[in-house]
């Protein structure tokens, strides 16, 4: 099949989507009302509730939601063929993944903004708010880890991308000083900041500053270098997510969603203009050894290119207490959805046709979890942004090795994004999860942000310094990930039966979740007891305890639901 076909009907498929499916869920099912007050301007603090433009809300929620996993995840996918990688970005993403985001954030938006493990607590029982609660500290855990390691591993593997990171700090600062407190032009300001983003990657790269000071930094730090970087993204995080949101997280979440998009366009323009054939088989025969079978993994590998509890923390930790009018939520939940699911889909053509026959053998020659997905990804976007730069007559500027940096560049920002808003929200569980034993000291920011940091860093450092650490992690997170994302359609179903609405759109998909990804955990933790090793008591603890959480709260959600009562308005 060709990579451009493959590509035009899924984004048709996600356009008609969005169009009237999202429109049905958003208008019929939970019925969006424009004239009732959202708690950015009920409880408008200037640190965590602030009314936002649509669009900058949307950059930051996408960006937020979005990280390394429609990336990486798919491209780890190829491994089983590129056939079921699709159907499951288009399908899971249109009836599951859509409608889970947008559910999880009106409900947050209707609650006061609170998050959706403290919504539980009213809508099924106290009891299920604490687990709740658990389950997200747990899914928070891993996340914050495993998206430090993935931006340390690639910082030392591209030295090239460490100034254009770092830099982007300051530009997203002074871009939040210049929208909030000087009204100045946002569309202007935004071109001129990631116009400022690429040339520093330009002239960085131009200059050889990489292979300079900051190849002997790395150098002299060795096999540490990787841990060292992890130290100083910890480090990091913990300030950005201290700091008002409008201050540092939101406006640079916001200027990555345009490098995205240019990152986007360039791969779509490489597919356009070269339109290679699909290398990869639709299906598999084989698969190297050691790769895990494609049932039930393939739903898990995936994450967050089809659907993801994690947005469900995104959208009732940040994106509901910044949210301006309830309209805005099909644009901001379901439409963001349908754009990482496009992302997903580029990655997909990106490795299976973009890295080619022999490049591809080469690289699923043996299972090397997120490492792999994230080399194939970086390889095959790159040569697709190498192709496009040939039909154009730019091929003697954008090299491979530029072309490459540029994407790792766009991954580690995404992952950076991911990394922050994963931070924040662990600090507001945190706080939660101490409001229920009356711990007064777990309401300071500071406090509750050291103890996210803090376990993050226990759980990063596991392994020792190994970079294997990442794709231990992987499947664990994407496992939690898919179980929390079956919980949150669990209560958005109680939520839609107490509001005495149908229950199907969300039900279904439920307890399709429920079941696979129950059933991929319980794989996993099979598998881990079986090789085991030591350093994986952390992670063989995490999933038990997901896996017990889970089931308490399926069952009193089970009772909840099927419970005969007066439905609420």
């Amino acid at each position: 099949m060709n990579s451009l076909l493959m590509v035009i009907i899924s984004f048709a498929a996600f356009g008609l989507a969005y169009v009237f499916y999202g429109t049905f869920i958003s208008r019929k099912l939970f019925g969006v009302n424009p004239d009732r007050k959202t708690p950015a301007h009920e409880k408008s603090d200037g640190i965590d509730y602030v009314p936002t433009r649509k669009f900058i809300l949307f950059g930051h929620h996408f960006v937020s939601i979005a990280g390394v996993t429609p990336m990486v995840g798919p491209a780890i996918a190829i491994i089983w063929g590129w056939m079921p990688a699709l159907l499951w970005v288009v399908f899971g993403s249109i009836f599951i993944g859509g409608v889970h985001d947008f559910g999880s954030l009106l409900i947050s938006v209707r609650r006061e903004g609170r998050s959706i493990g403290d919504i539980t607590g009213s809508l099924i029982s106290p009891g299920t708010r604490f687990v709740m609660l658990m389950i997200f500290f747990f899914l928070l855990l891993v996340v914050i880890a495993l998206f430090a390691f993935i931006i340390a591993d690639l910082l030392v593997r591209f030295p090239a991308s460490v100034l254009t990171i770092w830099i982007q700090v300051p530009i997203a600062i002074f871009f939040g000083w210049i929208i909030y407190k000087k009204k100045w032009n946002l569309i202007l300001w935004s071109l001129i900041s990631l116009v400022v983003l690429l040339s520093s990657f330009w002239g960085s790269y131009s200059l050889e500053i990489h292979t300079g000071f900051i190849a002997d930094i790395t150098a002299r730090a060795g096999p540490y270098a990787l841990g060292i970087w992890i130290i100083v993204l910890l480090v990091y995080v913990f300030f950005a997510s201290t700091l008002p949101v409008h201050r540092l997280l939101q406006p640079r979440d916001y200027i990555n969603s345009y490098l995205l998009y240019v990152s986007m366009a360039a791969i779509l323009l490489g597919v356009v203009f070269a339109h290679p054939n699909m290398a990869a088989p639709a299906l598999s025969d084989s698969v190297p050894k050691g790769t895990p079978p494609l049932l039930p993994l393939l739903f898990v590998t995936i994450a967050c290119g089809a659907v993801s509890g994690f947005h469900s923390l995104v959208s009732s930790g940040t994106s509901s207490k910044q949210i301006n009018n309830e309209k805005d939520a099909l644009f901001i939940g379901y439409g963001a959805m349908i754009l990482e699911a496009i992302v997903g889909v580029l990655a997909i053509a990106a490795v299976a046709a973009g890295l080619g026959a022999e490049k591809l053998k080469e690289t699923f020659a043996s299972y090397g979890g997120s490492t792999m997905g994230t080399n194939a990804f970086i390889q095959g976007g790159g040569q697709l942004i190498m192709q496009f730069a040939s039909h154009v007559g730019l091929g003697s500027i954008i090299t491979i090795g530029i072309a490459e940096v540029f994407i790792s560049i766009v991954i580690i920002c995404f992952a950076g994004t991911t990394l922050d808003t994963a931070t924040r929200i662990q600090r507001y569980v945190i706080t939660e999860i101490g409001s229920t034993f009356k711990a007064k000291a777990f309401e300071n920011r500071y406090v509750a942000t050291t103890i996210a940091v803090g376990t993050a860093a226990m759980l990063a450092f596991s392994h020792g310094w190994q970079s294997q650490t990442a794709n231990y992690l992987w499947q664990v997170f994407g496992t939690i990930n898919q179980l929390l994302a079956a919980m949150i359609l669990l209560i958005v179903t109680v939520y839609l039966k107490k509001t005495g609405k149908n229950i199907a759109y969300t039900f279904i998909p439920m307890l399709f979740l429920l079941v696979i990804t129950a059933w991929a955990m319980i794989w996993k933790i099979t598998s881990m007891l079986r090789g085991f090793k030591t350093e994986n008591i952390i992670l063989i603890v995490i999933g038990v305890s997901a896996l017990i959480l889970e089931s308490f709260v399926v069952i009193f959600g089970a009772k909840t639901l099927f419970k005969k009562e007066a439905s609420e308005k």
